[in-house]
Formats: C-alpha cells, structure tokens, sequence
C-alpha cells in the first residue's frame, strides 16, 4: 500500500525473504520486505524419518529346530534427516521372517516401523536354524548296572527294562531317554560268552559288557548198561552205561560217573521191569533224570549132574538086603540159569 493510496501486489522472490533456516527445527519468524517495509509469517520445521538400522543385532544368533525366537539385545534405531538417531522401544516395531521348522544356514530376518508420519522402513540381519544333534551320551545311572541284569541263559532275550540314556545336544540341552528294543545292537542271545552290546540315539552310542551262558534242558542215557538182567541178591553194575547232558544249544556233554546218581535197583525180590532212575544236579540249572529198565530173577537150577569126586558117584553101589543107602560125601554139581555153578 502507497502513501499516494495505491495498492500493488507482488509476488515474494527468494531475495526478499529473510529469516528461514531449512536445518533449525521447531518455530522460526519469517520476514518477507519490500520497499523497506515487511511481513513476518512463522513456520515449523520438523525432522523425519529417513530409515531404522539395527546398530546391535540380538545376543542369539544360532537357533535350532524347534527353538522361539529370542530378540533380547536387540537394539533399534529410527534415523531422521537431521543425521539424528532415535533407540525404539520393542512395541515400535515387528519382527517376520523367522521360521523355527526348517534347517537355514542364513535365515533373514526382517524388522519393520511403521512411523506415523513418514511410511514404513525395514532392516534385515541373518540367523542360522540347525537340527539340533547329539553331541554326547552317556548310561543315566538310575539302574547301577546299566542295564536289569548282564547274564543270560541262551536263547534269552536282552532285558533293558527301565534302562535310559541321557544326551546332551549341541545346544547345550539335556534329555533323559528310555532305551527301547530298537535302540539296541550287537546282542545275540544265540552266541555263548561275553559281548559287547551298543545303544544308539541320535548319532551317538554308549555300550555294556553281557554274557550269554549254555543252560541244562535235561539228561539221556544215550547207552544203557551191558547188563540189565539181574538175580535175586546180585550188585548192579553199570559197566558201559553213557550219561549226556543236554543244553539249550543242543550241545551234549558225556557226564561222568561221580556226576550223577543212581537209585531204584532192588535185587531182593524179582521184578520183570524194575525202573532205575539216573539223577544229574546241575549246580546253575536243576536236577535232571533219566531211567532205564532192568529185570530181576530168581537164579534157577537148569542142570544137575553128579561130581565125580568120587568114581562110583556114591560111596558104594552094592548093599545087604535092609541096609541103608550110604550117601557119605557124594555131591552133585548144579548150574543155574545165571551161569553160576554150585557143589552141593
């Protein structure tokens, strides 16, 4: 406006602007002049967002299947125009892409803020998901020898009742484990002697010492005695008789005669089948026994016949009319059916 009353309007060049700095935030006055008069207007500056960055990555880098994620340490920073920087707390941003099911050597992980006033800006750091394995195992001592008992008859299965392992993983985790059938190896219940038995799980083993033994199932007379035709009165005689013990194996072993016992025999009356049982202790496995069939006779005279001790076979063959038979020392010899001969 002119003194004259005159008005003119202009329109505001750069040169005629003073007072406004584009890098001092917050209220400024702005002079605009003209003709050696002027207009104040006040104006804001404010910073913005012009990223975030991850200036220190989380303490946990390495996860394993399974595993949550752990943010802790993590620390977020929003960065504005003005070069200045900003700490966000952990409800101003999101975390995605971290997936717990699969093996990833680098897995990205993204984070996301959202600022009120400036868009959405993102940064990324890398983590590693691995299999989580065994690195050592070792017999939990709950049963003190490892296993319910360490020896076994042939053909007798493994007993790893209640038995467990404990496995220490890479990560540093533990875990007790009930050892189950399919876990074991190496024990055959059919091979005699020590062995040398092995528990596997998750790649790694641990073992214990067994012994398998032959066991007793029973005795047989594999050869009966040469005699078994016995008289009233006679010894038994067990000349050329084999005793076998029998194992679960089916190996056999000639006992001797002192390993066994012999009872039944009675020779004081006849009996056309007497029953003889041999008995066999076992000092592991039981008694045993086995029998066999004897007769017993009564030794009867087959042959008579006089003996000629004297040549008349008595003393005299010829007698007065009335007068007694003289038998003085004549004798007959009898044989009987067992073989046995008798002067009588």
């Amino acid at each position: 406006t002119y003194e004259s009353g005159k008005t003119e309007v202009v329109g505001v060049t750069v040169d005629m602007v003073s007072g406004y700095s584009a890098t001092t935030l917050g209220s400024q006055t702005i002079t605009v002049s003209y003709s050696g008069k002027s207009v104040t207007v006040d104006v804001s500056v404010r910073d913005y967002v012009i990223g975030i960055s991850i200036t220190t990555e989380p303490v946990k880098k390495l996860y394993y299947i399974g595993n949550d994620f752990d943010p802790n340490g993590m620390v977020v920073e929003s960065i504005y125009a003005s070069g200045a920087k900003e700490t966000l707390a952990a409800t101003d941003y999101s975390v995605s892409g971290f997936d717990n099911t699969k093996v990833e050597l680098e897995q990205t992980i993204t984070v996301s803020y959202a600022s009120p006033y400036d868009g959405s800006f993102t940064a990324t750091f890398e983590v590693e998901v691995r299999v989580d394995t065994v690195t050592a195992l070792v017999w939990d001592t709950t049963i003190p020898t490892l296993i319910p008992k360490t020896a076994y008859k042939y053909g007798e299965a493994l007993d790893i009742t209640g038995a467990k392992v404990k496995a220490t993983y890479e990560s540093g985790k533990t875990e007790v484990v009930g050892v189950t059938v399919d876990m074991v190896s190496d024990y055959s219940a059919t091979t005699l002697g020590s062995q040398t038995v092995t528990v596997s799980y998750g790649g790694r083993t641990v073992t214990v010492d067994v012994t398998v033994r032959d066991y007793v199932t029973g005795i047989s007379i594999t050869t009966e005695p040469v005699k078994k035709l016995y008289y009233i009165g006679d010894a038994l005689d067990l000349s050329g008789m084999v005793v076998e013990s029998s194992y679960a194996s089916e190996a056999k072993v000639t006992l001797a005669a002192d390993d066994f016992s012999v009872s039944g025999f009675d020779s004081s009356n006849a009996e056309l089948e007497q029953t003889i049982t041999v008995s066999y202790a076992s000092p592991y496995d039981g008694t045993f026994t086995a029998i066999f069939k004897v007769e017993v006779r009564v030794d009867t005279v087959v042959k008579l016949e006089w003996d000629t001790t004297i040549p008349t076979l008595l003393t005299k063959v010829a007698y007065k009319y009335g007068e007694a038979l003289d038998i003085t020392g004549a004798k007959v010899k009898a044989t009987y059916e067992s073989g046995k001969t008798e002067l009588v």
